[in-house]
């Protein structure tokens, strides 16, 4: 008898459930469930069967202790559903009965053991997706979730989040532990689907809740809630986190938000919505007894921004209860992290309700200076930008006489200098406000009030005064004189306060503190006055400090605030106490290092020692003409031990560093003949002090500072000392701009420069250019010729080298002046000696020596620069053969060669240069193109005939892919008149050809095309056909979102250029400024485009029909832009809204979506007020 399917899967059933070991059968399961043998729903049997088993194995079990058979079926159940998740068709098993068997097994499950873990993962995704409306999931979910902690597995938090995204839960439940735990795993593990599920639980409309506010804020009436409600406030009162409500609860209707959030807020502790007189209200605050955290600031940052004019009970408003919670945690918990957190998420929506609340937020700030957060920041924020800063300070001192702070107030220095920078934006009236409000609590709070009082206001408004003064800008030149007297007026109040405080009898520490900061930072400013503007009326108050620095220096006890140490050294010489507040070496160099201009006053022996001990990291001393004294004098010092040369002491380097005549500029310049001439040239020094000298400004001393950096360089280089090459480097840089060589034979120095084997390449050419610029050196040069030309060594090219910069000098020489005069006799004679050298070498060059080549090619440029209107001569041979070698082995320098010969071609004999030069000389050139090579092209297309020019440009076009730099170089290039139908066919080609290329998907050249096409529309005469142009205008289409801003150069020199032609094609311009400005420009992509729309008012109305349309695109940019893009995009639609008419505007108002609507209110409220010509001038 034939065996049927339904045979099988009987005997499979009767095997798994026999007797038979449970080794055997879990074997058999496995073998059956991942074997190809065919038994009709075997997938089904096998899992049924584990379920089962498990079921059976936990449902009566007292503990949750692990043994063999359990951990054999996990195994079992494990590889089955692994197999099942690598099958490529799922069997058809619905796993409903899942969540029934895992509400039996996981109260005893060990959650700690992998296999069983990932089981509860699989079983769960699977049977969310099989069986998503099953009544079980709410208690499963429940008893799950609440067995997770941070670091369970996260397959199993990912197959909870998949769950929750999948099943549907019954409305008809009380779903409060759900939501409980739900609450807690969104705090370790936030997901999407989380909200979503509680979105759907709780707010599925919100009709539910309008009985439950009015209920809650004390509304008299029964109530009974409904099953929302109910899992609603059952879940709260048992402590559950209200992060996950508040980030469920959906924008729209903006009351059920604000009244949530106040509900939420009353669970946190805080005042809120919630009336403990209520039934409902009562239950609700019992979560209050219980040990819950406080996530008020994350509460916060979920819950903001709200429609602030929403009323929660009648005439309380969310704005007012939003400052309600604050002042209510601010005063009960100081300025603590989450304070600064809570305050940071109502600054960045609501600024506005913080005003109120400054003083108080400013002072509980000061109580904790060193609090984390952006509190001050964003308290000067709110006053700056409701214009009110300098009543910041007065709330402040009037918040101060009726609070007494829990602790001493004390500023922190971050908050001092953004109070510094923030006052040199102000307008000047508002910083005189501020001062004037200073100098009345001054007067009333600490000169006329109680100690005690005068002690607090003095710790609080002394930081504030010094600030204000030393960050004024009050004595710049545009100062109006009417302010004057009005600022001379505050100095005076703010003096005689002061001298009031000074002249008490007891002066307790604080008021000290504040006598000295203030008196430092008056005098900063009245120097300012005296010396800058010459006000002498403004001296008396430095009289006043001159006499505090006197009493702080004469008694300890005043010498306690920071400010005292600045108030000495600014009258130190004024009171003769230089040596004593500047003598200590330690004292004087951190006061250096913080206050650079100080270094006048410091005592010379003082400094010295500063220089030769310290390291000094502040930049701005290396642009102290007195500090670079003291280095290059420490320098020669150490460099002189044996006194072989005569260096003046340091007092003489005060006074005469621009003076080569003065008695520091003589002696420096005897040392350079002895050190010319000597065999000791004296001591060695160490790197760390070439170092030193580098970072002075070498080539911007000071004419006598300079020789004596010189010195110090060529010493070592002299002395062969080890760092010569660092020393040669630090000499080029002296001699850039030298007046060495009035004392020194230039044409000696450069043969012993030479001379040295390690010499660099720097300074021969520095000193070989600076040689030819005066008639002295040139005939140094001369007279040492013989001596230069007898110490050739073809091993280097250092002569070669020299030879070049030379002729390059003498070019210069040359070129200038009249002719006859004994600098250009001595030049013509140098320069005639130079070219047969060269000659010399020329002849015995070495063709393997890539560097000689190189030289003499620049060399050959030179000569044909300086002899070609006068004949080349024996040079013709140099010049023809350097030619060739540039056509044909394209050496570095046959730019330059090539570039002169073009230049001077009309000088030049036809012999001199080889047959086709310009053809061959255009291959290199087109196969070498870069930037640099522009001016060459422009050179050899003035001196191109027709035919050469045709054969050259059908060279480009031959090519498959058009080069678009040489090309844009050939448009701007200029030819001769018999040569302009050539170029034009050429170019036509050309460009229609690049048009065609761009179109292509992995166009090379995109970010070319831009500046291309601009080259195009600027051309006069245009260049290519009117037709081209338009093309070119499309192709713009075709450019990147990188190119925007130079895709709009590009049309905004089209539409200035091509003023007609524009107006044909308008669809084209408006289509390119859709495609730049989407979607985010940059800053400089709407700079661009305001010059664009600025040139539409040339052709009104031929842009009025499109006008609307473009402003209604650019205000939906306007709603999703950075501050700073609104206001270029503002300043960009004020022309097109001059070009509109009345029924534009309607259209406009009528079509634009709301929030775009508000921003064009707000944009033609602006623009009628401020920038509508109105007739009137």
């Amino acid at each position: 008898m034939a065996l049927q399917g339904s045979d099988l899967t009987t005997g499979l059933q009767t095997r798994l459930s026999s007797t038979l070991p449970l080794e055997v059968r879990c074997r058999l399961a496995v073998n059956t469930f991942t074997s190809n043998v065919f038994i009709p729903r075997k997938e089904e049997v096998v899992l049924d069967w584990l379920m089962t088993s498990l079921d059976l194995k936990y449902r009566d079990r007292l503990s949750p202790s692990l043994t063999p058979d359990d951990t054999l079926l996990w195994d079992t159940l494990h590889t089955c559903l692994a197999h099942m998740a690598t099958a490529p068709t799922s069997p058809p098993y619905k796993f409903s009965t899942v969540p029934d068997i895992l509400l039996n097994i996981l109260p005893h499950t060990d959650m700690s053991l992998a296999t069983s873990m990932s089981c509860i993962s699989h079983l769960i995704t699977l049977s969310s997706k099989h069986s998503p409306t099953h009544p079980n999931w709410s208690n499963l979910l429940s008893l799950l979730i609440s067995s997770t902690t941070a670091d369970s597995s996260p397959s199993l938090i990912t197959s909870l989040h998949t769950a929750i995204q999948r099943i549907t839960l019954d409305p008809t439940q009380d779903h409060s532990p759900l939501l409980i735990q739900l609450s807690a795993l969104n705090l370790s593990h936030p997901h999407p689907s989380l909200q979503q599920m509680v979105s759907s639980l709780l707010f599925p409309t919100p009709d539910p809740y309008t009985p439950l506010f009015s209920h809650l804020s004390g509304v008299d009436g029964k109530y009974h809630p409904c099953q929302v409600t109910s899992i609603l406030l059952s879940s709260l009162s048992s402590g559950c986190s209200p992060l996950l409500v508040m980030s469920s609860c959906p924008a729209q209707p903006p009351w059920l938000r604000a009244k949530l959030f106040s509900v939420l807020l009353s669970t946190q502790g805080c005042t809120g919505l919630v009336d403990s007189s209520t039934v409902e209200g009562g239950k609700l605050l019992k979560c209050l007894t219980k040990k819950i955290v406080f996530e008020g600031s994350s509460l916060f940052r979920l819950a903001l921004p709200l429609d602030l004019s929403l009323e929660l009970a009648p005439g309380y408003t969310m704005a007012k209860s939003i400052q309600d919670v604050v002042k209510e945690l601010v005063v009960a918990e100081g300025v603590t992290e989450e304070i600064a957190d809570i305050l940071d998420a109502v600054h960045e929506h609501h600024p506005q309700v913080l005003e109120p609340l400054v003083a108080l937020i400013l002072v509980k700030h000061l109580e904790k200076p060193s609090s984390v957060g952006n509190v001050f920041k964003n308290l000067m924020d709110v006053m700056m930008k409701l214009r009110q800063l300098p009543k910041l300070i007065s709330k402040l001192f009037l918040h101060l006489r009726t609070s007494s702070p829990v602790s001493p107030l004390c500023w922190a220095e971050s908050d001092l200098e953004m109070l510094g920078s923030a006052l040199g934006s102000l307008p000047r009236v508002q910083y005189l406000e501020m001062w004037k409000s200073i100098n009345y609590h001054l007067s009333s709070d600490i000169v006329s009030g109680t100690s005690g009082q005068a002690d607090q206001f003095a710790a609080v408004l002394s930081p504030i005064l010094s600030t204000v003064l030393l960050n004024s800008q009050l004595a710049d030149h545009n100062l109006p004189s009417s302010l004057l007297p009005r600022i001379q007026d505050l100095m005076d109040n703010t003096l005689t306060s002061l001298e009031t405080v000074f002249n008490m009898d007891n002066i307790s520490s604080k008021l000290k503190q504040l006598v000295v900061e203030a008196s430092y930072a008056l005098s900063e400013l009245s120097t300012l006055f005296v010396e800058y503007r010459g006000l002498k009326q403004f001296g008396k108050q430095l009289a006043f400090a001159q006499g505090v620095a006197a009493r702080v220096g004469a008694a300890q006890d005043w010498q306690d605030s920071p400010a005292a140490r600045r108030l000495q050294v600014s009258f130190c010489q004024e009171n003769k106490s230089t040596e004593k507040v500047l003598g200590d070496c330690e004292e004087a160099f951190d006061e250096l290092e913080s206050t650079p201009d100080i270094i006048g006053q410091i005592p010379d022996p003082t400094l010295l020692k500063i220089v030769r001990t310290k390291t000094v990291a502040n930049n701005l001393l290396y642009e102290s003409p007195r500090f670079c004294s003291a280095v290059i004098f420490t320098l020669l010092a150490k460099w002189n031990k044996q006194e072989n040369f005569f260096i003046p002491e340091f007092e003489h380097w005060a006074n005469f560093a621009d003076s080569l005549d003065s008695y520091l500029g003589k002696s420096l310049a005897s040392c350079f003949t002895t050190l010319m001439h000597s065999e000791l040239p004296g001591s060695e020094l160490g790197a760390q002090d070439l170092e030193v000298l580098g970072k002075l400004p070498l080539e911007n001393l000071p004419t006598v500072l300079k020789l004596g950096a010189t010195l110090v360089c060529l010493g070592q280089v002299y002395r062969q000392a080890k760092s010569r090459t660092q020393s040669f480097m630090l000499a080029a840089r002296c001699l850039e701009t030298t007046d060495l060589f009035r004392f020194v034979d230039a044409g000696k120095f450069l043969n012993q420069m030479l001379a040295h084997e390690d010499v660099t390449d720097e300074i021969i050419e520095v000193v070989a250019k600076s040689a030819g610029r005066f008639t002295k050196t040139i005939k140094d040069i001369d007279n040492n010729f013989h001596e230069f030309e007898e110490n050739v060594r073809n091993e280097n090219n250092l002569h070669l080298k020299a030879c070049v910069c030379l002729l390059n000098s003498l070019n210069m020489s040359l070129s200038e002046g009249a002719e006859g005069t004994d600098k250009k006799v001595a030049g013509k004679a140098l320069a005639d000696k130079i070219s047969k050298h060269v000659v010399k070498i020329f002849k015995k060059k070495n063709l393997d020596n890539s560097e000689q080549i190189e030289a003499l090619c620049v060399a050959a440029a030179e000569l044909v620069k300086m002899y070609s209107k006068t004949g080349l001569g024996k040079m013709s041979k140099l010049v023809h053969k350097m030619v060739e070698l540039s056509l044909s082995e394209t050496c570095r320098s046959w730019i330059t060669l090539l570039g002169e010969i073009c230049k001077n071609f009309d000088h030049l004999e036809a012999d001199i240069l080889p047959e086709d030069w310009k053809l061959s000389c255009w291959k290199v050139l087109s196969d070498n193109f870069e930037e640099d090579c522009q001016a060459l092209v422009k050179s050899l297309f003035k001196i191109a005939t027709p035919s050469e020019l045709e054969q050259m440009l059908k060279t480009l076009l031959d090519n498959d892919l058009v080069d678009l730099s040489i090309w844009k170089c050939i448009i701007s290039s200029e030819v001769t008149e018999d040569c302009m139908n050539a170029k034009k066919a050429a170019v036509e080609e050309a460009v229609a050809a690049a048009c065609k290329q761009a179109r292509a998907v992995d166009y090379e050249q995109l970010d070319k095309l831009p500046e291309f096409f601009t080259v195009i529309f600027s051309s006069s005469p245009p260049c290519v056909s009117t037709q081209l142009e338009i093309v070119c205008l499309g192709s713009l289409l075709s450019s990147s979102t990188e190119s925007a801003s130079s895709s709009l150069s590009a049309l905004s020199t089209f539409l200035s250029h091509r003023g007609t032609l524009s107006t044909r094609t308008i669809p084209i311009t408006t289509l390119i400024i859709r495609n730049c400005i989407s979607p985010s420009p940059s800053v400089l992509t709407l700079h661009a485009l305001q010059k664009v729309l600025g040139l539409f008012s040339r052709h009104k109305a031929d842009y009025s029909s499109v006008l609307p349309h473009l402003v209604a695109d650019i205000l939906h940019l306007m709603s999703s832009s950075s501050p700073q893009s609104k206001t270029i995009l503002t300043t960009s639609l004020h022309p097109l809204l001059d070009m509109l008419d009345k029924h534009s505007f309607e259209y406009l108002s009528s079509n634009l979506a709301p929030a775009t609507n508000e921003i064009f209110k707000r944009l033609l409220t602006n623009y009628n007020s401020s920038h509508k010509f109105k007739g009137k001038v």
